[in-house]
């Protein structure tokens, strides 16, 4: 097993911290797989029709339980949890939960508010009962507002917070993203809330609402852009057009990025490529810029990416190979620092995965185990809870 797998002496620094995992969409998931990456117990509820219906929509319904269990060993929002699986739409299933909630430090779901009163698990019908209790709501426009009901995913909280208007450059008015950013943002911040409200209970003994709104948190994501409007009066760039941050075509038809915008890398940068006489034209507008830039277009086709990358690290400028994602899956500096790691599934084969990425010198985040099969701890997690044989029979007949 990986140095990231191993179990390690001192412990974990959210150990003992118990989290009851209520998610189904990717930013409260993010945000517990990052906690439970740093020791908290997290069990994750789910569903069996949801687990069925998620197996047809993606084609997977017909697969044998191993490769089911394959699948799920690569889910990486699934890792370092356990898994309790019950129908919820059964009223002995809430009851079960509601009696397990006192265990529990935080509770975290992504229901959208009516759903969450039906079922007994808003913040109202929760608090009074578990006074200590951090209870976390993960929605796209928070608990309270105008838009408090507004549906939605990803890009309806880029487009409320004005950052989906710039996503696309100078080229283009609005571009939905390659990747996710609005939720990462929103599961780091639902991180961040939670250990804030942790911090507050030791202080006073009491738990509270963790409102976490996407559409918050992709606004906060636009923080410099919204300071230079505000300072300006007027909206920054979308792009910039300026060689001292670049994106070049090298020799073999990869990409290389620069970010000399420094006069001293600029100077580096020039007088590395051979083209000392380029140095007075940084900030060069109009025919100048077009001569520099059509320049520095030629030098770089004259190499391979790597082959920049190298003279131009040695140099002393900023500069790195701008990846495809399997290119990211095998850099060495990932690797090396235990961002990208290896581990071994239960069939002994390794199973890539992206590590923690906070590095802790002393009790550093660590993939204890893979994502589990759905119920593959309820027994356990059952019983842990004060339930007995024939209680659990009945709840997961």
């Amino acid at each position: 097993m990986s140095d990231t797998g191993k179990l390690q002496a001192t412990p974990l620094p959210l150990q003992g911290v118990k989290v009851l995992d209520l998610s189904r969409f990717l930013p409260a998931g993010y945000a517990t797989m990052i906690l439970a990456d740093y020791g908290a117990d997290v069990i994750r509820v789910e569903q069996p029709n949801e687990v069925a219906k998620q197996n047809k929509v993606f084609g997977r319904d017909h697969l044998s339980a191993e490769a089911l269990r394959a699948i799920k060993e690569q889910e990486m929002l699934a890792r370092n949890k356990r898994s309790l699986c019950i129908n919820l739409r059964d009223a002995q299933a809430r009851s079960a939960l509601q009696q397990m909630i006192a265990g529990f430090d935080v509770l975290i779901h992504d229901y959208r508010q009516e759903n969450a009163k039906a079922m007994g698990l808003d913040y109202a019908s929760v608090k009074q009962q578990f006074p200590s209790l951090i209870h976390v709501e993960v929605s796209v426009c928070g608990q309270s507002g105008p838009y408090q009901s507004l549906a939605g995913h990803d890009p309806i909280a880029l487009a409320l917070s004005g950052a989906l208007s710039r996503l696309g450059g100078e080229l283009a008015d609005f571009n939905i993203p390659g990747m996710p950013v609005g939720d990462l943002a929103t599961g780091l911040h639902t991180v961040i809330g939670i250990m804030a409200a942790l911090r507050s209970r030791d202080a006073t003994g009491h738990g509270q609402l963790v409102d976490v709104a996407m559409s918050d948190c992709a606004l906060s994501m636009m923080t410099s852009v919204m300071q230079r409007y505000l300072m300006e009066g007027k909206a920054p760039p979308k792009s910039w057009r300026g060689a001292n941050i670049g994106l070049w075509k090298t020799k073999d038809g990869k990409v290389l990025c620069t970010t000399d915008l420094e006069p001293a890398y600029w100077r580096k940068f020039c007088t590395a490529v051979g083209r000392e006489d380029l140095t007075p034209l940084q900030f060069a507008q109009g025919e100048d810029a077009e001569f520099r830039d059509a320049e520095l277009t030629q030098v770089f086709a004259s190499r391979s990416r790597d082959e920049w990358f190298a003279l131009l690290r040695e140099a002393g400028t900023q500069v790195a190979p701008a990846y495809e994602l399997a290119d990211a899956l095998r850099d060495e500096h990932a690797i090396a620092r235990g961002t990208v790691v290896s581990v071994p599934g239960s069939d002994g084969q390794l199973t890539q995965q992206i590590g923690p990425a906070v590095k802790l010198s002393t009790s550093p985040g660590t993939i204890r185990h893979l994502g589990r099969m759905p119920g593959a701890d309820n027994q356990a997690v059952l019983k842990e809870f004060g339930f007995s044989e024939e209680e659990i029979a009945e709840l997961l007949n």
